[in-house]
């Protein structure tokens, strides 16, 4: 097998992943040795049908139950992670975490002024807009600290590999001398 190339993808059988107990020492990202092994859970990209303009409450509900009823994942047990991989899903994670508990204290402490107040404040209409607008962005910064967003790896559709978008040569040489990878569909 020719070395593998950083720049392009590396797709492993799902099922290789998480039958093997034997892991590389290294990160599938930066390539860095591994400072922590976590158990990790990969799953499919959700696929969304329809336009934009069908995005009524009714319709995005189907969506979202449709994708959970299609998503297939993979559960790999002592996934090598480094440093810089820990760090940035904890800064991320940190960071949701302070705009969803912020925005919802700005708002509620907007709404119990306005309470308190009896009559209407027109500025108190911005904490109210500023926190429900941080508590939808949590939400987005939440989903880009998830393992697939933090691996840069996703499962495909039918469940039977993980693609690493752009894994470190390090990384791919070490899974390669475990007997792994065996390329697949790209």
């Amino acid at each position: 097998m020719a070395p593998h190339r950083g720049d392009e993808p590396l797709v492993v059988p799902a099922a290789w992943l998480a039958a093997e107990r034997r892991r590389p020492g290294r990160c599938a990202r930066h390539g860095a040795p591994a400072s922590s092994w976590q158990d990790v859970a990969l799953v499919t990209r959700p696929t969304t049908k329809g336009t934009p303009a069908q995005a009524g409450a009714v319709s995005i509900a189907a969506r979202v139950a449709e994708n959970a009823q299609n998503q297939r994942g993979v559960s790999l047990t002592g996934w090598p992670l480094c440093e810089s991989c820990l760090a940035h899903r904890s800064r991320l994670r940190g960071t949701a975490r302070a705009l969803l508990f912020g925005g919802l204290a700005v708002a509620l402490a907007a709404v119990v002024t306005f309470l308190a107040l009896g009559e209407p404040q027109p500025l108190l209409g911005l904490p109210i807009v500023l926190g429900v607008a941080a508590v939808i962005c949590s939400g987005f910064v939440f989903g880009r600290s998830g393992w697939n967003a933090v691996l840069s790896a996703e499962v495909t559709p039918d469940g039977q590999w993980v693609r690493f978008a752009q894994p470190h040569p390090a990384f791919a040489t070490e899974l390669a001398a475990l007997g792994g990878p065996r390329e697949g569909p790209r």
